[in-house]
């Protein structure tokens, strides 16, 4: 493997857990509030699809390649 073959290769694809508390849309508003589903769909969405649209986009290379790894973590909001 050349020099520059070595550095094209995708060996780890890491995703840190996104916080949907504190300083998003959704945090500081009633529960009641209307804009609460659609403050909270945006946050989901951009959790749940940016970790979907990452491992799309590195798959294909890491399978020509012949390996990697992706992790994707969660965060502790489920926790509170």
């Amino acid at each position: 493997m050349s020099e520059n073959e070595r550095f094209n290769l995708i060996e780890k694809c890491v995703k840190g857990g996104d916080d949907l508390g504190k300083g998003h849309s959704h945090a500081q508003l009633p529960l009641e509030d209307p804009k609460m589903e659609a403050n909270c769909k945006v946050d989901l969405q951009s959790a749940l699809f940016g970790s979907l649209q990452m491992m799309q986009a590195a798959f294909p290379h890491m399978v020509a390649q012949g390996g990697g790894a992706i992790i994707n973590s969660g965060s502790d909001f489920g926790f509170r």
